[in-house]
């Protein structure tokens, strides 16, 4: 589950067990369950538990989104995305990855630094490198277009129980394939 923290850049501290992901409460709860480990990445972590919790624990990460990561794993092994009361173009960051593989022109790499602590006590020094883009800038949102191919041709599946909360799942590699197939038409 992620358990993302976008406040790292401004807190430069992280700390697996006890740093409040940005994810929302379900993935707080889940990552305090018994069992549950949660990687080291600090902006982009997770919190795993079950028969590849090591695998995911010992993606490298040369970048948040790079083939060697947590999410090129999910990607490799067809992992299924599935958002829970947010429309996945405000929770999916999976698009992201057909991005960075391009190299498209409006984002660049930035490594963000900071302090690692364990339960609170400083352990050493930890970073995440990402493909950002510029602050300030206004770039069309590749997801946008993605989410319509990618509902129109039933790669999607989504369902509104009770008329209250929204679910939406897909395969991650229909993701990234759908995505890089409109950055190679069209890289802006």
């Amino acid at each position: 589950m992620p358990t993302y923290t976008f406040d790292f850049p401004q807190k430069k501290v992280f700390d697996p067990k006890k740093t409040k992901p940005s994810t929302g409460i379900l993935s707080q709860i889940f990552m305090n369950w018994e069992g549950v480990k949660r990687t080291k990445q600090p902006i982009f972590s997770y919190s795993a538990i079950g028969p590849r919790t090591d695998q995911i624990l010992e993606c490298r990460c040369s970048s948040a989104w790079s083939r060697d990561s947590t999410m090129g794993l999910f990607e490799e092994i067809n992992a299924q995305f599935l958002s829970i009361g947010l429309h996945s173009l405000l929770s999916c960051t999976y698009y992201h990855i057909a991005e960075e593989r391009q190299l498209v022109p409006y984002r660049y790499f930035k490594k963000f630094t900071g302090q690692l602590l364990e339960n609170g006590k400083r352990v050493g020094e930890c970073y995440e490198i990402f493909y950002v883009k510029p602050l300030g800038i206004e770039i069309g949102f590749l997801a946008k277009e993605a989410d319509l191919i990618l509902s129109k041709t039933n790669q999607k599946w989504k369902n509104t129980f009770k008329r209250k909360i929204s679910v939406e799942s897909m395969n991650i590699r229909d993701i990234v394939r759908v995505s890089n197939k409109l950055l190679n038409d069209d890289p802006y």
